[in-house]
């Protein structure tokens, strides 16, 4: 027991030393850049006095727009998945009368969509510590102890989850990260050779600071730049760094199944999704539609970063539709990875066939609707 409490101390030790090192690097960098380069390097000893004005508030503004967004990150956090209770394979068992009111009908199963991921058998996949299915794309965080929908990593360098909620801010944090690098470091590298003719010339030293922060924000630029690429790749293929993850160990030795209900025959059909398949299983074929999946459809607020492009929602506990108990954070596979499900099982190409309950439940549902 007292392994594990050790264990637990020192990963928050981790999980906050990494964040404020970061806190302690940037408020440094800002320091250095504004006093040491702008003020006394171009202002004071080239007098360039608009140009170390400019930059100097062109960093501020930077600096706090980043701790704007990381604030946000953190507390709105990654989104958390709504329960969802055991899809209605077979018929629900009577209720006890004890159990809900007259005026109440007490849900104790789903109606499933019409894909899901599952097992060999066809059942869907379930998370013991959260007590419920777990949704598309999901995965459940031992650092929250909750399910995180479309989850993608867990950045050490902001100390919290990236998710499906929080993943439009991330991503504004890193374009706002590479712009402030990138400045930076040209800005620094322009001025550079005049700075340092300037103190031979008047037999001056350097400023040693000038000098670690360029090679600082250097070494972060060659760092953040192309992860803003390889993430801004991810988005417009609809693809999250598990994805990646989990494509190499199906590879290795683990197999993903779906679960695809035929409208013709109204069977379910368990077919295994190949190695192969894997990256453009959510891919639309388009890159405007995957990025809008990821970051929303208004392109101002892209560059904006103010709170989540995902809604809040409630469900009511009654609610028996997947779609509507998941609401924002629905996964829908492409069409073109639908049609190759659906043909795979004309060929005959499936592990196995199931009827499910709540199939026909939805199936008399929709008929009445339709009657109406």
């Amino acid at each position: 027991m007292r392994i594990w409490a050790e264990n637990i101390k020192r990963s928050n030790y981790y999980r906050y030393a990494v964040p404020f090192v970061k806190f302690v690097l940037m408020c440094y960098g800002s320091w250095a850049y504004c006093h040491l380069f702008c003020f006394v390097e171009l202002r004071d000893h080239l007098h360039h006095n608009a140009v170390a004005v400019f930059l100097t508030c062109m960093n501020i503004f930077l600096t706090l727009i980043l701790w704007y967004i990381w604030i946000q990150i953190v507390v709105i956090g990654p989104g958390k998945q709504p329960t969802v209770l055991p899809f209605r394979i077979i018929p629900d068992a009577p209720c006890d009368e004890g159990t809900a009111s007259k005026d109440e009908t007490v849900v104790v199963s789903v109606i499933p969509p019409d894909i899901y991921q599952c097992d060999p058998q066809g059942y869907p996949m379930w998370c013991s510590t959260c007590q419920s299915l777990k949704i598309e794309r999901s995965h459940h965080s031992e650092l929250l102890k909750y399910c995180v929908p479309r989850f993608d990593h867990y950045c050490v360098w902001l100390g919290t989850v990236i998710g499906r909620k929080n993943y439009k801010l991330f991503m504004q944090y890193v374009m706002y990260f590479t712009i402030y690098l990138v400045t930076a470091s040209l800005t620094i590298a322009l001025f550079m050779k005049r700075i340092v003719d300037y103190n031979k010339e008047h037999d001056l030293t350097l400023n040693l600071n000038i000098i670690v922060l360029f090679i600082l924000v250097l070494a972060f630029a060659f760092f953040v730049t192309p992860l803003f690429a390889v993430f801004s790749f991810y988005m417009s293929c609809n693809r999250t760094s598990l994805d990646i993850i989990q494509k190499k160990a199906i590879k290795r030795h683990r197999k993903a199944y779906f679960c695809v209900y035929n409208p013709e025959d109204r069977y379910r059909y368990v077919v295994d999704c190949l190695p192969a398949e894997q990256y453009n299983i959510w891919n639309k074929r388009n890159a405007w539609l995957n990025i809008k999946e990821f970051i929303g459809s208004n392109i101002w607020l892209w560059f904006i970063p103010i709170g989540t492009n995902i809604s809040d929602f409630q469900v009511s506990r009654n609610e028996e539709y997947y779609n509507a108990i998941v609401g924002p954070y629905r996964e829908d596979l492409s069409d073109n990875y639908k049609s190759i499900l659906l043909n795979r099982i004309n060929q005959g190409d499936y592990v196995t066939r199931l009827r499910v309950y709540g199939d026909e439940v939805k199936e008399r549902c929709d008929s009445l609707h339709g009657e109406v």
